[in-house]
């Protein structure tokens, strides 16, 4: 889910445990222009 440029990230562990991780977007896609594609 997005709102304005903060992505909201939910995840959990089984069903007993969530969290939430926030990022912004744009911080992301100049991270990802700057240091390009993962080499997993």
């Amino acid at each position: 889910m997005a709102t304005g440029d903060t992505l909201h990230i939910y995840y959990g562990a089984s069903d007993s445990c969530m969290a939430l991780a926030t990022a912004s977007i744009s911080d992301c896609l100049r991270m990802l222009d700057d240091h390009g594609k993962p080499s997993c």
